[in-house]
């Protein structure tokens, strides 16, 4: 479990009942507790909310760094969750767009949920677990070994409605989290960049294997049918009671 140095509140272990040994278990740490989940248990929370993933390069260009700033922000403004990797680059832009603006943010780990990896994001980790949640199907204490990274990435896809990759290299782990994107039947979208730029090569071949490109974050929106639901959620948010 993670340490009650990691999550604000009380920490509890909770068990799982031996009749759902069969169901995948997530550790799950959040302000109230952490937890272990099984994965029904999770994916229906998750339901209450429209989830998106931002992933991408670990080498984030200037470009790279102000588009994953305008995407994670104004998704996050529509109370979409930004679902990501806390990875360094394009992950940790993510995360930390959605919480300078109130959002919400999960970020799947490829070790235990009580190791912070990388080391410098502790206190990224801490904002996570106060406006959101870490989650890893790896046990508490599990190490971030290389081999964890490539699997967590179907938990994101999974997570999410859609999938966004904003910049990635030819052999970028943010290509695995599309392609088991595609294969979940989820939606899948690139960034197109400069056809100069090692760390768009990626996303540009994403596009011309039929990813749809991304130029507003509207397009993701109105391609998941989103824009009425905030509409109507903005409305609800500014009627004014009728006077007695």
């Amino acid at each position: 479990m993670a340490t009650e140095s990691m999550v604000t509140g009380e920490t509890q272990e909770r068990r799982v009942s031996p009749g759902m040994k069969a169901e995948r278990v997530f550790t799950v740490a959040r302000k109230e507790f952490t937890d272990q989940v099984t994965g029904w248990r999770f994916l229906v929370i998750l339901a209450l909310f429209l989830a998106i993933a931002l992933v991408g390069t670990r080498h984030a260009t200037t470009y790279g760094r102000e588009v994953t700033q305008l995407l994670a922000t104004q998704l996050a403004h529509q109370g979409i969750t930004i679902v990501s990797g806390m990875a360094r680059g394009v992950d940790a832009l993510a995360h930390q767009a959605a919480l300078d603006v109130g959002g919400r943010t999960i970020a799947v780990l490829g070790c235990g949920v009580d190791v912070i990896y990388p080391p410098e994001h502790r206190k990224l980790a801490e904002a996570i677990i106060a406006n959101g949640a870490l989650l890893s199907d790896y046990a508490p204490g599990t190490p971030p070994d290389g081999v964890n990274f490539p699997p967590r990435n179907r938990i994101i896809s999974g997570l999410s409605r859609a999938t966004i990759v904003i910049e990635a290299g030819e052999k970028s782990g943010a290509l695995i989290t599309a392609k088991f994107s595609a294969e979940q039947g989820r939606d899948v979208f690139a960034v197109p960049g400069s056809i100069l730029s090692p760390m768009s090569r990626g996303t540009n071949n994403l596009i011309a294997e039929g990813a749809t490109p991304l130029t507003n974050p509207k397009d993701v929106l109105v391609a998941l049918n989103y824009t009425q639901v905030a509409e109507k959620q903005s409305a609800r948010a500014t009627r004014q009671p009728n006077p007695p």
